[in-house]
């Protein structure tokens, strides 16, 4: 349950803004030792010449949090040229857009704006990235690079503005804007725990942005020198869908785990003892269609180890429904963390091993992202040795069309000397 987005902090999205105002905080020395490379300028854009005769025409302010940057203040020569590309966006003329950046009392901020030549109209379009705020695994110290370029990822004939950042050969970040009702608007927003490409057409005739899941080196995990290193494990796809881009599930890009897998000798010795590797290519073959062959390896994973509670974990004077508040809440943790699997099927008793195993258990969870507990388990009834409880869910499943979140309640029958979960359901409210 939950590998697609558990996976990378074991074996090695967030939209959040805009791309044509990005802003960054840079901190320490390292920024500032760091000489900025000259702008990458594309032929038959406006020049930084010609751009230092505009400034600072039609800036407006921008704010966020309890700062405001108002570049028309700003000298020209105090700011610092990263891109600047061009093209018929609008359909009015040439555009051109130019990715620059200032320092300011809390750090670099990093900004795009637009140039309308129509109008001869310089001006900020929104903020990319919020200096102020966190964004998960987003360091902004690690966007060395940077890239601007225009392409249509939404399959409508016309070009987006596409903003890239990260290490020299592996883009972490993307921010894509274009024309909404007439007017720019942010599209998508992502950083990701990998590196980015945009593939191809689809079938539809849109592209998409994969996250390829990319550890550093000497990380953890079965992938040291093997396959995710070698971009293989989609970690997160986002696709124009209708008037929006959103996080989908693309079956075919986990062929490319299988297809290396299959076709490398040393991974094929490192399935015989890696059992987070087997988890990741049982749920691979799963989300093919390949059942068999993830039932396979989904069993070579389960190492058969027992994780029910014994009588005496529990203090003498515990009731039921404290017992069960522990089981339940210690197995839904368990199912957060791909390493945590066999673990969470550890933890049913044996009559429910016996009728369900763990293959079938693993394979359910395939397109499960995450699940979460509303609320604490309650006790419906306790007969003999029986604890019945309910707990109330939300589960989020990743489809072909995007997320999904729903409701759910299950109800778990729990042994009440040792913990084991006898039997269980879980339906949609």
């Amino acid at each position: 349950m939950f590998l697609i987005s558990r996976i990378p902090s074991l074996i090695g999205g967030a939209i959040v803004g805009a791309v044509l105002f990005l802003a960054l905080v840079d901190h320490g020395a390292v920024s500032q030792v760091r000489q900025a490379p000259p702008p990458q300028v594309q032929p038959g854009c406006i020049t930084p010449q010609q751009l230092a005769e505009q400034w600072p025409t039609g800036f407006g302010r921008i704010k966020f949090g309890q700062h405001e940057l108002d570049p028309s203040k700003i000298p020209f020569n105090q700011i610092h040229l990263m891109n600047i590309a061009c093209g018929i966006v609008r359909g009015e003329g040439v555009d051109d857009f130019i990715a620059y950046s200032v320092k300011q009392e809390y750090g670099r901020v990093r900004v795009l704006a637009v140039y309308e030549r129509a109008e001869h109209n310089l001006a900020n379009l929104g903020l990319l990235v919020d200096p102020l705020k966190a964004y998960g695994q987003l360091n902004p110290e690690v966007l060395k690079v940077a890239d601007l370029k225009l392409e249509d990822l939404t399959g409508d004939g016309r070009p987006e503005a596409v903003f890239t950042a990260g290490d020299p050969g592996c883009a972490s970040w993307i921010s894509v804007w274009g024309l909404r009702h007439g007017d720019y608007g942010n599209l998508i927003t992502a950083t990701g725990a990998g590196c980015l490409e945009i593939t191809g057409s689809t079938m539809d005739g849109r592209k998409q942005i994969v996250f390829w899941f990319t550890p550093p080196e000497g990380g953890s995990g079965p992938d040291d020198d093997g396959p995710i290193r070698a971009r293989v494990w989609p970690w997160a796809v986002y696709k124009w869908k209708g008037d929006e881009f959103r996080k989908v599930l693309e079956p075919a890009l986990y062929s490319k785990l299988t297809d290396f897998v299959e076709k490398n000798r040393i991974m094929q010795k490192k399935l015989e003892s890696d059992e987070i590797l087997l988890l990741a290519l049982g749920q691979a073959y799963e989300l093919q269609g390949k059942h068999a062959q993830a039932r396979a390896q989904y069993a070579r994973a389960w190492d058969g180890a027992d994780h029910a509670y014994r009588d005496s974990d529990f203090p003498a004077d515990w009731n039921d429904q404290q017992r069960a508040d522990l089981v339940l809440s210690k197995f839904y943790d368990s199912l957060e963390h791909m390493a945590l699997l066999t673990e969470a099927y550890g933890r049913f008793a044996p009559q429910l091993r016996s009728a369900q195993g763990f293959a079938d258990f693993a394979a359910a969870q395939a397109r499960i992202e995450n699940i979460t507990q509303d609320g604490k388990a309650q006790v419906a009834k306790a007969e003999g040795n029986t604890i019945t409880a309910t707990v109330h869910l939300v589960v989020k499943k990743l489809t072909e069309d995007g997320e999904t979140e729903k409701p759910y309640v299950a109800t778990w029958q729990i042994c009440r000397d040792n913990g084991g979960l006898i039997s269980g359901a879980m339906k949609p409210l």
